[in-house]
C-alpha cells in the first residue's frame, strides 16, 4: 500500500500538521474527502485524526476510490 516520496525534480509536498513528506495517495484522499481546492495536504495518520476515524478506515476509502477509478489516485500496481 505505502508508495515511495518522488524527490526528483519535483517538490515534496509535506503534511500540514507533522511535515512528514507525503506520497501521492496522501495527497489525494486529502483533496477527495477535504476538498479538492486545498493547498495543505495530511498524512494519514493527521487527516484520520482530524477527521475523527481510523488509520484503517482512511486507507480503505483509498483501495475503494482507487478501484473505482477516481482519477486523483494512481493505479494499483500488481501485487498490491
Amino acid at each position: 500500500m505505502k508508495r515511495p516520496v518522488c524527490e526528483g525534480r519535483f517538490a515534496v509536498s509535506r503534511c500540514a500538521d507533522c511535515g512528514r513528506p507525503l506520497r501521492h495517495d496522501e495527497i489525494a484522499i486529502t483533496r477527495r474527502l477535504v476538498g479538492r481546492g486545498l493547498q495543505r495536504y495530511y498524512c494519514i495518520a493527521c487527516l484520520s485524526r482530524r477527521l475523527g476515524v481510523s488509520q484503517a478506515a482512511v486507507e480503505l476509502k483509498i483501495t475503494e476510490y482507487r478501484e473505482m477509478g477516481c482519477a486523483l489516485f494512481c493505479p494499483a500496481k500488481a501485487g498490491e
